[in-house]
């Protein structure tokens, strides 16, 4: 994310903080994560296929 300025008490903060919060929530060892796995990446397709 690009860096702003984001003047105190902003409607928008909340959201920037949301979607930070969000996002660091997302990276946590969930079961679903537990159940999907990782997901494939284009380069181990690309190795796998030469």
């Amino acid at each position: 994310m690009p860096e702003t300025t984001i003047p105190y008490g902003s409607p928008q903060a909340v959201t920037v903080q949301s979607a930070g919060l969000f996002a660091a929530s997302m990276q946590r060892p969930t079961v679903l994560n537990r159940l999907t796995g990782k997901l494939p990446q284009q380069a181990d397709a690309s190795a796998t296929l030469r």
